[in-house]
């Protein structure tokens, strides 16, 4: 069942704020990444290359966790435990670009190499708890 983000976080999700993100990979093993994020009032959204370990296990293994920190105080974040509803390429470029513009200050994407698929991860928030 779906959890709301607090209002108090909101913020997170329009800054320059990392979310380190947990995914399983085969077996008992777990990957953690940072990744950028937002967030579309429903579901966190994630975005990558198709093809990469994480594409590959985000599709094999629903379940995800997350810690989205504040970038200007690691002991204020957002911890979700959350399920990958929806993966789609489409409008995946357009949001990457959208995020390098919030991470980098740049109106394209620098690190798209030729052939990469975009791919958006939309992550339904199933447990939430906030510190700070």
């Amino acid at each position: 069942m779906a959890e709301q983000i607090p209002q108090k976080y909101l913020d997170l999700f329009e800054r320059k704020s990392l979310a380190f993100l947990a995914v399983h990979l085969n077996g008992d093993d777990l990957m953690v990444n940072p990744v950028w994020c937002d967030w579309d009032g429903e579901h966190i959204l994630i975005n990558s290359a198709e093809g990469r370990v994480k594409d590959r296990m985000m599709r094999d293994h629903r379940q995800v966790a997350m810690c989205i920190a504040d970038p200007d105080n690691a002991f204020r974040y957002l911890e979700v435990r959350g399920t990958v509803t929806e993966i789609s390429s489409q409008g995946g470029s357009e949001h990457i670009d959208k995020l390098a513009k919030r991470y980098l200050g740049v109106d394209k994407y620098p690190y798209r190499k030729p052939g990469d698929v975009r791919v958006i991860y939309r992550v339904r928030p199933d447990k939430v708890r906030g510190m700070g």
